[in-house]
């Protein structure tokens, strides 16, 4: 896959070029998904940079039974569902791939495949180590690109008691999804905590930045594999 990286409207991209599409697109998922819960006409929303992908996804899927319908230019950004052209299309669920802001979506049952961006989690372990005690209060947030690593991170630092990690739905409105959209979002406003980032630089960084003002903040850049301190104003 490419270094490069973009800045996007919610998050970042790689600039991607994807040498296994089955397993970066987690395709038997996918069909697991639309197969199990009877899904045969089903949009399939891909963000610019990954729409050169969008015919070997429809076939595999196609191969599987299922009707699906190509998501381009859509309403929003990128990183949001587009929940209207997809009920234009009469679809029954929707899948989006690429980075997404994670946010609620009203009604159509919807399926995240953020996509599996390198990382080397063995440094990122190490560099977490460097940065933190064994006590502190950390609350860490991934990139949703980079998401896919976050339980063998957490795997490596188990001895880190006050370890959070964000997480993300990886389904919404069906029988599967959490009830609880803002379970482990974010921690409490009156909650002691440092913030570590993992992720490219990124308008998505801005925002943690400027949303812990208060806080110490810390970034780390898988690419660059590059530790940083963002902000240390602290309560």
């Amino acid at each position: 896959m490419s270094s490069e990286a973009a800045p996007t409207l919610c998050g970042t991209v790689a600039t991607t070029s994807v040498s296994n599409v089955e397993d970066y697109f987690q395709l038997p998922l996918c069909r697991e998904w639309c197969v199990s819960n009877h899904y045969t006409n089903v949009a399939l929303q891909f963000p610019d940079h990954l729409l050169a992908y969008s015919p070997a996804v429809y076939s595999y899927l196609g191969s599987a039974g299922v009707l699906p319908h190509i998501l381009a230019d859509t309403n929003y950004g990128a990183c949001c569902v587009d929940e209207v052209a997809a009920m234009r299309l009469n679809t029954e669920a929707i899948i989006h791939f690429g980075h997404s802001c994670n946010s609620k979506v009203l009604s159509l049952p919807s399926l995240f495949i953020f996509g599996k961006e390198p990382i080397d989690v063995g440094n990122l372990v190490q560099s977490y180590k460097q940065t933190y005690t064994v006590t502190q209060n950390v609350w860490v947030v991934f990139d949703p690109v980079y998401y896919h690593c976050a339980n063998e991170f957490k795997a490596q630092l188990k001895s880190y008691p006050n370890l959070n990690i964000r997480s993300y739905q990886l389904e919404q409105n069906t029988a599967a999804s959490s009830e609880s959209f803002n379970e482990n979002i974010a921690p409490s406003e009156n909650t002691e905590y440092s913030l570590f980032y993992v992720g490219v630089e990124s308008l998505a960084l801005t925002n943690c930045i400027l949303t812990n003002g208060s806080r110490k903040v810390t970034s780390y850049n898988p690419i660059t594999k590059e530790c940083r301190l963002e902000s240390k104003f602290c309560k």
